[in-house]
């Protein structure tokens, strides 16, 4: 009986954790697994002299899909995306949830070039893709980007994450549907200006 209850525990404890770090829509990681291992991915990359680049996406106009389809429909579209996002990184990379219509990509390994041709497959499928809304037909949506490495002068992960922030933002402002990547103050190499636009960080 022991043995049992204890087992029931622990299987318990371990669903409740699942639970935690899995987002309930869309299935991706949640933002509460992205703010503790992102800490290890990048001591893990500066450790073993490798490079790191996230991206952080947002699903453009989401609050008018949300008014028009309503929240249904608006979910559809966030498991699509997931779906999409899943389907396009490198076995490596991870995605998370970072709030509302918010994601975070992790690339291990990727400098920004390499980013940016990640991020470019993932918004060119969801420009070409649409989800059926309830009651309303198909719905079509794009997202804005935001690409930026890990650099020695990067000061842990609120700086890479404000940095994707504000290339994100640079996108958003600049039309939307596009991707932009945050180049480092100085920084005069040219990797990542095939795939996207470049912004100073």
């Amino acid at each position: 009986m022991v043995v049992q209850i204890t087992y029931m525990a622990r299987s318990l404890l371990e669903a409740a954790r699942r639970q935690a770090d899995e987002d309930p829509v869309t299935g991706l990681k949640s933002r509460r697994y992205f703010e503790t291992r992102i800490v290890r991915e990048i001591e893990s990359a500066r450790r073993r002299g490798r490079a790191l680049t996230i991206a952080m996406v947002d699903l453009d106009n989401f609050r008018e899909i949300n008014k028009r389809f309503r929240w249904t429909s608006a979910d559809r579209a966030l498991q699509k995306f997931a779906q999409i996002a899943r389907s396009r990184v490198r076995e490596e990379d991870w995605v998370a949830r970072w709030g509302g219509e918010e994601f975070l990509l992790v690339m291990p390994g990727a400098d920004l070039k390499t980013g940016c041709a990640v991020a470019e497959r993932i918004h060119t499928e969801v420009e070409q893709c649409s989800v059926e809304s309830i009651d309303r037909g198909p719905i079509k949506f794009t997202v804005s980007i935001g690409v930026a490495r890990l650099t020695g002068k990067t000061r842990g992960a609120f700086e890479l994450i404000d940095k994707a922030a504000k290339a994100l933002g640079e996108a958003k402002s600049s039309g939307k549907n596009r991707i932009v990547a945050a180049r480092d103050e100085g920084d005069d190499d040219d990797e990542g200006d095939d795939a996207c636009e470049c912004i100073p960080a």
